[in-house]
């Protein structure tokens, strides 16, 4: 018994290795709407071209993720701010900063609105 292993054609001919070859030269480096162009082009997935990118060791520039929001106040300092609101000892409040801060952020804009409508 013989073991051959089957020949997997190539996904990629010669043809679109050498238009990603050429295109990264022209352009110094890829990016996702260039590798986009390319899909098109090419008749692949954007991902899949930026795969073939990656597997050429051609440069890339990958887009830059948003940062989806950012925290300008600690847990803590919200536990405490909630705290002053309602006349209590932090310490007693201190499970509250197991809460997520939208949440944290709400009680604490509902009980300032309380106190200001009870002035």
């Amino acid at each position: 018994m013989s073991q051959e292993k089957a020949v997997k054609a190539p996904n990629y001919s010669d043809a679109d290795v050498a238009l990603l070859v050429r295109t990264a030269a022209e352009k110094g480096s890829l990016n996702g709407d260039t590798a986009a162009t390319l899909a098109s082009e090419i008749g692949k997935s954007k991902r899949s071209i930026i795969a073939k990118i990656k597997q050429l060791e051609l440069p890339y520039t990958a887009a830059v993720r948003k940062v989806k929001g950012t925290r300008p106040v600690t847990k803590d300092t919200l536990v405490n701010q909630i705290a002053d609101a309602i006349n209590s000892d932090p310490a007693i409040l201190k499970g509250l900063q197991r809460a997520t801060a939208a949440s944290l952020q709400h009680l604490l804009d509902q009980v300032s609105e309380n106190a200001k409508a009870e002035s």
